[in-house]
């Protein structure tokens, strides 16, 4: 939203610095019948919508690349979260470091805002059963324990990561 008023301002700008040199400069003169005065006047207005149109390409060219990046992102995401269903059904310390390294990447990220990281954290959340969830928050307590980092403690609380943790009664 910011850029899109900075690139709206720059081309009202640019109108309105053209029309304003232009009266400035013939304010006193009368409309000439001559061609070439009109010709003159057309590249003159020509040069400004040539400025007004590589603002113009420049913002298409940011918003693209923002775009590119956030499907490229998204891409890697959902491929680590497929590969997290997959490994749920084999590997139980594998799984652990896997929802560990899915949540370093969306965390770590630069770009994503902190609502879209929370989307994605959710999304993490929302494929896991009760169990699962469960375990995982003894897992990350234990992991606190034994290393003494609180990154990822931080990271989890942060996204409000086990807010859905409830007790089914079959295990507390």
């Amino acid at each position: 939203m910011k850029n899109k008023n900075i690139v709206i301002f720059i081309i009202a700008l640019a109108i309105l610095g053209t029309i304003g040199a232009f009266v400035a400069n013939f304010h006193n003169s009368n409309i000439s019948e001559n061609i070439s005065d009109w010709g003159n006047f057309g590249g003159y207005i020509g040069g400004t919508l040539s400025l007004i149109s590589v603002v113009l390409i420049y913002y298409t060219y940011s918003k693209q690349s923002e775009m590119n990046y956030r499907n490229q992102f998204e891409s890697i995401f959902f491929e680590m979260l497929s590969r997290q269903r997959e490994i749920s059904k084999k590997a139980c310390l594998h799984y652990f470091r896997h929802i560990y390294h899915i949540i370093k990447y969306v965390h770590s990220d630069r770009i994503i805002s902190p609502a879209d990281k929370k989307r994605y954290i959710d999304m993490i959340q929302a494929e896991m059963s009760d169990d699962e969830l469960f375990v995982s928050f003894f897992n990350v307590i234990w992991w606190h324990y034994k290393s003494q980092k609180k990154d990822y403690l931080i990271w989890l609380d942060t996204y409000s990561f086990f807010e859905n943790l409830q007790s089914s009664g079959k295990w507390f």
